[in-house]
């Protein structure tokens, strides 16, 4: 007859081994990962030109702003875990986004100086026009 004993170490050293070191921390790190993902996709492309990166773009945008609390991964619930404040986060990406704009119009400004007096110098913007058609689009007509 075989007797088999019971490792009495076995379940000290599996404890030791997987035991996290505070419960739910690998949740809060996939939650700071889905933050951290949609601020960056909601940075990198809100100015862009592709449709892709727009719907991209969009869908940040909706989960940003969204109040919705019933999903573990949801905006609020996020926030209320690492302790932000949900308004003053989306305040921030607006103050970004308004500066990033005017950052951007104002590198389209074009300078130029009045041959007669190197010293004025008469600025304008020039103005962006997007196509309104599919055939302006399709022709090229900007």
């Amino acid at each position: 007859m075989i007797m088999l004993e019971t490792d009495v170490l076995a379940s000290h050293s599996y404890l030791n081994v997987h035991r996290q070191l505070k419960p739910g921390q690998p949740e809060r790190k996939l939650m700071f990962a889905v933050l951290v993902e949609a601020i960056q996709a909601y940075q990198k492309f809100a100015f862009s030109s592709s449709a892709h990166k727009q719907a991209l773009f969009r869908d940040a945008e909706k989960w940003l702003w969204s109040n919705a609390s019933d999903d573990v991964f949801s905006f609020s619930n996020i926030c209320e875990v690492f302790e932000v404040n949900p308004a003053f986060l989306r305040c921030g990406l607006v103050k970004w986004r308004i500066a990033r704009r005017q950052r951007e119009l104002r590198a389209k400004t074009v300078q130029l100086r009045s041959p007669a007096n190197r010293k004025s110098k008469l600025t304008f913007t020039a103005p962006r026009r997007r196509p309104t058609s599919v055939s302006e689009k399709t022709h090229g007509y900007i």
